[in-house]
């Protein structure tokens, strides 16, 4: 065999191994990337285990527009937040002032039902609970949500 066969040959077994290993290598880290950031998102997605519980307290319509602080320490114990509007004018907030501005935002994108049944949405990370009511002419608006 000549000197020149035997570079030729040795020259393209360095360049393939070189190219399984860098996609060994590249596979790798796309694989621990992408499992990185799926259980994230996954983790992410789940809505609150107290949700349920949350949303039954929503039957109660009528002690919640009568009585925000005991519905919003009944709340508490589920570590979500109340946020009540009237009319379209805050009644009641236990928000930090920027998480009250985005509320409003999302009762202006969600849908809140009129009815007996509290409607759930996950969004961004929030957990969300809102339920609309029409009591003596007025329109409330009640929302809790839990922050990830």
């Amino acid at each position: 065999m000549k000197i020149r066969n035997r570079i030729f040959i040795s020259n393209t077994v360095m360049v393939l191994v070189s190219l399984v290993t860098l996609l060994a290598i590249t596979g790798a880290l796309v694989n621990s990337f992408r499992n990185e950031n799926i259980n994230t998102e996954i983790a992410k997605a789940k809505l609150n285990e107290n949700v349920f519980e949350v949303q039954s307290l929503f039957e109660q319509s009528t002690e919640i527009v009568l009585d925000y602080e005991t519905f919003s320490k009944s709340l508490s114990k589920y570590h979500y937040q109340l946020f009540v509007t009237v009319d379209n004018d805050k009644k009641h907030s236990n928000f930090e002032p920027d998480d009250e501005e985005e509320t409003t935002n999302y009762m202006k994108a969600f849908d809140f039902l009129v009815g007996d049944q509290a409607s759930v949405y996950y969004r961004d990370s929030l957990t969300i609970v809102g339920k609309s009511l029409v009591v003596d002419d007025h329109e409330y608006n009640i929302v809790v949500w839990y922050k990830f």
